[in-house]
């Protein structure tokens, strides 16, 4: 039986949730507006955006029910407005295909995907890879194909195919969502899960709002009418990540992300309604929602026909618009966003249902520090660290600055141990990663500075960082034209990922040429460019707002006075609950792989076995489909000698798609661990977590209850690691290597010796940042 949490916080929050989802079909066809918010911090839980629940009216065309319910809405600008789910499909699949844009997007994803770093591992994985081999190009042919012969009836299919075919590549940086699959709606059940467990057995499938009740909840026993494991494990492997855990733990409410999961909140059309069984003999229908994007491009749809014109042309109005809002920003792609679901009227940095920080910075920046007693611990400290994202270099600046503070305040009062959270953590901008690996500086402005302040985790240990990218065509066109500017010609071409000035060797030697640095080697029947590193002591690279990400890093320049590492490996530890994307896997390579620290890896399937620290991509750079396209276009207008050459690079080089996207992106850097003569991508090999925790309902509710749960595992010598998943002596080696995955670790089986002491590794997102200052026009942002 699952104990009851006494806190006013999570009551307040299932509270509202009752009072959202506890609606019938009538009541969403019915009620023109209404909406809900939380008006105090202790709240856990209302919509994302507010929803108003209109009211379709009429007979006509679904698109046109649609754009009706939206202009009797009596929503405020701040409420979304939602419509029952089914009315939505039927407008999606009234959207007509048309042939020869469809093969023009196919032809242009084909162009942008040459840039998809790990095209040959993905089509041949290493063995024990967890997931099944997949052939992109092969796939996108096959598509083609059913394009030209006039095979799907409508652009929501067309669109959704696409889409599917490269979340199979379990790489959140690689994607083409188009807008009529992605980007007009987003799919809502009335209905949130919770997978917690009774003192370490198998977790069980719970509704969250029935914790609002005094009495013991019923367990989930089966959805639509199917046993809950086997539908939820369905549900999972539509999730983009390549762990099978992670994946799991996507699907349900997460306190730290303030975000209802990818079953409240999947990317796919749910059906119209979903029915939930428990175990007690009740059942329950939810009719299923679509939240409207956009709404104010509604007004102009009256039917398919029209839908296109407006939300899949890419000449539209609301295309322009976007283009209008251009964000240049370093940020995280939406597959690996973690969307905040809950409102708050109170400090939006600090998670609802957290305590107050004794650190936290602006609204804008997510971190937040902790100083708390513990039994067994004097002083433990714990480092929250949701993102490391950040929409200015401001505010990159802001977060440095707070990760300093939080060490010099932990040196301050004696902290003996730290716990440093990376729950729900998707990454972001990539030099921030490097940074709090190697963190804090006297010349920050942010904080009073003194001579002790002088502190980073790791000041000793140079970060690796290696990558690599595919050696192809495109490319290299790209490269030999760019590698010809000078700084003083086009800054931006010049600090471009396609010029070999951006970059320096494996032993930190600078390249001599572009051909120095394309022409790697051959590895799994793809060509590679050289080893990649990045020339950190740049400050075009690092600290320039205009070409770089506008920090100085800790360690280089003006921030390379420092002293020894405040804490010892042995006296951290790193949190996750296998969320963890590009920027997120590249610190926690960095802190294990290279530093030594331990992790503790939480939730997972409902069996016994390991999990792995970080079930997001381990790639190293995603490059936007309109980032590829604009410099092709400049390199075709400016560079081409003759109109023969233009038509040549043309027909290679990226283009703009025939309709819009919502979000179209490559991954564009692989990991490559340093020593490793195999040269296999961090993506595709299997580092287990230390120890694995499965969430109980005190856990999942209680932040500082889990971090002390943490800390008597980490060193108060208890146990309560999931059978299989824990070694007392994986706590003294250092994490080895493997390759792929292992069929012990599939079947959820122990491993044993140095294997049960693999730790995580890789990945970042960096996403190069074209400056309206550029010769010409940069990329759609898509937020």
């Amino acid at each position: 039986m699952v104990q009851l949490m006494n806190w006013a916080g999570w009551f307040t929050a299932v509270s509202l949730l009752t009072g959202i989802y506890a609606q019938s079909p009538e009541d969403i066809l019915s009620v023109s507006s209404r909406s809900f918010s939380t008006t105090t911090r202790d709240s856990l839980a209302s919509e994302t955006s507010a929803v108003s629940l209109a009211a379709p009216t009429g007979t006509g065309q679904p698109c046109g029910r649609i754009a009706a319910a939206v202009e009797t809405s009596s929503s405020s600008s701040f409420y979304r407005v939602a419509v029952p789910a089914e009315l939505a499909y039927e407008c999606l699949t009234s959207v007509p295909v048309r042939p020869l844009a469809a093969l023009g997007t196919i032809d242009g994803i084909v162009k942008m995907v040459q840039f998809q770093s790990n095209l040959a591992y993905l089509k041949n994985p290493p063995d024990g890879y967890d997931n099944p081999p997949v052939d992109i190009l092969g796939g996108l042919a096959d598509i083609r194909a059913k394009a030209s012969d006039n095979e799907y009836a409508n652009q929501y299919d067309f669109e959704a195919e696409i889409a599917t075919l490269l979340d199979s590549a379990r790489d959140g940086h690689l994607g083409f969502d188009g807008t009529t699959y992605a980007g007009a709606v987003r799919w809502r059940r009335d209905i949130i899960l919770v997978s917690l467990s009774q003192d370490g057995d198998p977790s069980k499938i719970y509704n969250l709002v029935d914790f609002n009740s005094t009495s013991s909840p019923s367990p989930v026993s089966r959805i639509d009418g199917e046993d809950v494991d086997a539908f939820l494990q369905e549900e999972a492997s539509r999730v983009p990540y390549h762990d099978p855990d992670a994946r799991w733990n996507s699907l349900f409410y997460r306190l730290p992300a303030q975000n209802f999961g990818f079953f409240g909140s999947p990317r796919w059309y749910p059906g119209p309604t979903t029915t939930i069984s428990f175990e007690n003999g009740t059942e329950q229908t939810y009719t299923n929602r679509a939240i409207l994007r956009e709404e104010d491009s509604w007004s102009d749809v009256s039917d398919g026909d029209s839908f296109y014109s407006v939300f899949v042309d890419p000449s539209s109005a609301i295309t322009a618009r976007r283009q209008a809002n251009l964000r240049t920003a370093p940020h995280v792609p939406t597959r690996l966003q973690q969307v905040r679901e809950i409102l708050d009227d109170g400090d939006a940095d600090v998670p609802v249902g957290y305590p107050e920080p004794s650190i936290t910075g602006p609204t804008e920046v997510y971190i937040n520090g902790y100083f708390m007693d513990h039994s067994n611990i004097r002083n433990l400290a714990v480092l929250a660290l949701q993102t490391f994202d950040t929409e200015t270099d401001a505010d990159a600046r802001r977060f440095q600055s707070l990760i300093e503070q939080f060490l010099a305040e932990a040196k301050s009062r004696g902290t003996e141990k730290v716990i440093i959270d990376l729950q729900s953590n998707g990454g972001g901008r990539v030099f921030l990663g490097y940074d709090t690996f190697r963190q804090a500086s006297p010349n920050c402005q942010a904080v009073p500075r003194r001579s002790t302040d002088l502190l980073q985790f790791f000041p000793d240990i140079e970060p690796f960082g290696g990558g690599r990218y595919r050696a192809h065509e495109s490319a290299n066109i790209l490269g030999t034209e760019f590698s010809r500017l000078s700084f003083s010609q086009n800054g931006l071409g010049y600090t471009s990922p396609f010029n070999y000035h951006s970059y320096i060797d494996s032993s930190n030697e600078p390249f001599t040429s572009w051909t120095d640095m394309y022409n790697g080697r051959v590895v799994n029947n793809d060509n590679f460019t050289s080893i990649l590193r990045y020339n950190l002591s740049d400050p075009n690279l690092t600290s320039s707002s205009t070409y770089g990400d506008g920090i100085t890093i800790t360690g280089y320049l003006d921030r390379s006075d420092f002293t020894t590492p405040p804490f010892a490996a042995s006296d951290l530890i790193l949190l996750t609950d296998g969320i963890c994307s590009s920027t997120c896997a590249l610190f926690l390579e960095f802190m294990t792989i290279e530093a030594g620290v331990k992790t503790i890896v939480l939730g997972g399937r409902p069996q016994d076995g390991p999990m792995q620290s970080v079930g997001g991509t381990k790639g190293t750079n995603v490059l936007d489909a309109d980032y590829l396209t604009t410099f092709s276009g400049y390199l075709i207008s400016e560079f081409a000698d003759s109109a023969s050459e233009r038509r040549a690079w043309a027909s290679i080089l990226p283009e703009p798609f025939p309709i819009r996207a919502y979000e179209a992106s490559v991954n564009f850097l692989d990991n490559i661990r340093q020593g490793d003569e195999g040269m296999t991508p961090t993506q595709f090999t299997n580092e287990t977590a230390n120890c694995r925790l499965r969430y109980t309902a005190e856990m999942a509710t209680d932040p500082m209850a889990l971090w002390g749960m943490v800390a008597d595992v980490a060193w108060g010598g208890q146990g309560g690691g999931v059978a299989g998943s824990y070694r007392r002596e994986s706590w003294l080696e250092a994490p080895p290597v493997s390759s792929g995955g292992s069929d012990a670790e599939e079947n959820g089986e122990a491993r044993t010796g140095a294997a049960a002491a693999n730790v995580n590794a890789n990945g970042l997102d960096v996403r190069w940042a074209v400056a309206a200052s550029l010769v010409f026009v940069a990329g759609v942002s898509f937020f």
